[in-house]
């Protein structure tokens, strides 16, 4: 056990040999990173000094490049950015699927622009520097960059930086010495780039009222730095060409190749080419599935439980199956990330993709003694259990219901939700715990559309053996309630929610039989999400003891309330709910 934690705190997944290609490929991308991030902190840093003036600037210049620019310097510098680039390029050309978490798209976007934002800096300053003389002093180049230059060279230095601490922070944030020092590493990633803009900006304005004569270039010399830059594009243009056609001949390969049936818990059933992993199947279909490593094998965060279809997966690699072991898996538990499946497969996505909200240690102590938060409810039930389990076999039943209500948990949890009771033939859950309103009104109306969806997948597996299809009503309400937290001595601690929006909410899931609708949502909780409210207009519900009615849209579908997760609203985000007079 030990020596796996050494392991990962050394960036080298559990069980993973040292020498093996993926490991050092791995340490190489990593390490040739740390080099240029080492080379591009010491020049920003260089640049904050420009507050103090130029002189300071050109001093510390003098030292910086002395390193750099001696021959051990070029080559680590040098090396370390072809080794980077190609890796780079090597790990874009391998993906399969391109669905991914934003950070990790951001980085791939800003590496991208990396070269295409910096050909002229290093044209300009270190090979025109080196190959025909030209002066790079401070003086000199920031008469050259400011104020002209002043808007791409400040994009620039933010696009690099970006990039450099999102890799930094995927190698380096699930390691265990990373955990105190997140907020220094937050601080530094803020600060440095700061003061680097800054000083640039004071010795620009100081180079422009300098009295020292203006260094032009010669016409041998603009005629070389012109090639330059003429080459340095047509072979940008032509690397990005080439990886291009390689990610769309290999895009078109998996579309026309052989497919794989993988049915997700709480999902649906979806059909994905045979070769990717169940991650990257996921990530392909929008299903929401944890990863804190970026699918590197390094975490267990991506784990499943395969219901189906084990004994057609290869066995666990080395890799997966200490990490594994690391967490007492059972058999049936593998990583998603290291599973590529040829056969049908059945499997349920242990974390959700919101572990904060959704692992019982994230709920405050306050819930001891009860504390009001604004969060959206959202109540779900089965219509006509009891004419459904007409002519079944208990033991049928008993595995339908236990699959429906699995579907259904599973879409909530997957979308960060908590759930607070379950029924015979229903659930009740709340989003937006810890003062996410927004966002919780979002994920509760994705996880009304996931429950849709996964419902009309399980009518297609079900239909010839029941009377009637499965239907289900939604019904989705935001503002005050009280949270709780209780114990029954008997299966441990569970959430209490109270008041008048949970009554509203299951009132909400009564009308849809009213409206014949799967779901029913609340004007507040359509606003709140930030979503624009259908044209179709408003209806009025009334419930118990109520002086006024709750305004609600009503979705006949699962296609209507996809449609609505489509409209964005300009509107800010309103305030925090009232509680409604009873």
């Amino acid at each position: 056990m030990s020596s796996d934690v050494a392991r990962i705190d050394q960036g080298q997944a559990p069980g993973e040999s040292r020498y093996s290609a993926k490991s050092i490929e791995r340490a190489a991308r990593l390490w040739s990173g740390v080099i240029l991030m080492a080379f591009v902190t010491s020049h920003f840093l260089n640049h904050a000094l420009g507050i103090f003036g130029i002189e300071v600037m050109s001093a510390v210049q003098e030292w910086r490049s002395g390193f750099w620019r001696s021959w051990v310097g070029t080559i680590l510098l040098f090396g370390a950015a072809g080794t980077h680039i190609a890796l780079a390029l090597w790990r874009v050309v391998s993906r399969r699927t391109w669905r991914m978490p934003p950070m990790e798209a951001l980085q791939i976007i800003l590496g991208v622009l990396i070269p295409v934002l910096l050909l002229g800096h290093v044209v300009g300053t270190r090979m025109l520097s080196s190959l025909a003389g030209v002066n790079d002093s401070y003086v000199n180049l920031l008469r050259y960059f400011w104020p002209v230059n002043a808007l791409t060279q400040s994009l620039a230095l933010v696009v690099v930086w970006s990039h450099g601490v999102i890799g930094l922070y995927y190698a380096f944030h699930v390691r265990r010495w990373f955990k105190p020092l997140r907020l220094p590493f937050a601080i530094l990633a803020v600060l440095i780039p700061a003061l680097a803009l800054a000083g640039f900006v004071a010795a620009g304005r100081e180079a422009l009222l300098s009295s020292a004569p203006v260094e032009t270039f010669t016409d041998e010399q603009l005629a070389l730095q012109k090639a330059l830059m003429t080459g340095g594009r047509w072979a940008i243009g032509a690397v990005l060409a080439f990886v291009a056609a390689i990610v769309a001949f290999r895009f078109a390969r998996a579309r026309l190749g052989s497919r794989v049936t993988v049915q997700y818990v709480g999902h649906g059933q979806v059909v994905a080419a045979r070769g990717l992993t169940l991650l990257e199947i996921s990530r392909t279909n929008r299903i929401p599935h944890p990863s804190a490593c970026g699918g590197r094998g390094r975490c267990s965060s991506c784990r499943v439980l395969v219901l189906k279809g084990e004994e057609a997966l290869a066995p666990p690699s080395s890799l997966e199956r200490h990490m594994l072991e690391r967490i007492r898996a059972p058999r049936q538990v593998r990583l998603a990330c290291q599973i590529r499946p040829t056969e049908d497969l059945n499997v349920r996505v242990l974390l959700g993709s919101q572990l904060a909200l959704s692992s019982p240690e994230s709920v405050s102590e306050s819930l001891d003694w009860g504390v009001e938060e604004d969060l959206t409810v959202l109540f779900a039930d089965i219509r006509g259990f009891a004419t459904l389990a007409q002519n079944q076999m208990p033991a049928d039943i008993i595995v339908l219901l236990s699959r429906i209500i699995g579907e259904v948990g599973q879409a909530v949890e997957g979308r960060g939700g908590r759930i607070s009771m379950i029924q015979t033939d229903g659930i009740a859950a709340v989003f937006g715990m810890g003062g996410k309103s927004r966002a919780g009104s979002r994920a509760a109306l994705h996880a009304a559309a996931d429950i849709l969806k996964a419902i009309h997948l399980v009518n297609k597996d079900v239909r010839v053996s029941l009377p009637l299809p499965i239907r289900i009503g939604i019904g989705v309400h935001s503002g005050p309630v009280l949270l709780s937290r209780a114990d029954d001595n008997i299966g441990g601690q569970r959430l209490v929610v109270i008041g008048e929006t949970v009554v509203v909410a299951s009132r909400l899931e009564e009308a849809t039989k009213e409206f014949a609708a799967d779901c029913i949502v609340s004007s507040r909780t359509i606003a709140n999400a930030g979503f624009t409210a259908p044209s179709t207009g408003e209806f009025s519900v009334h419930y118990k003891n109520s002086t006024s009615p709750v305004l609600v849209h009503a979705f006949g579908d699962r296609q209507d309330l996809r449609a609505l997760l489509g409209r964005k609203s300009d509107q800010p985000e309103p305030p925090k709910a009232e509680p409604v007079a009873a």
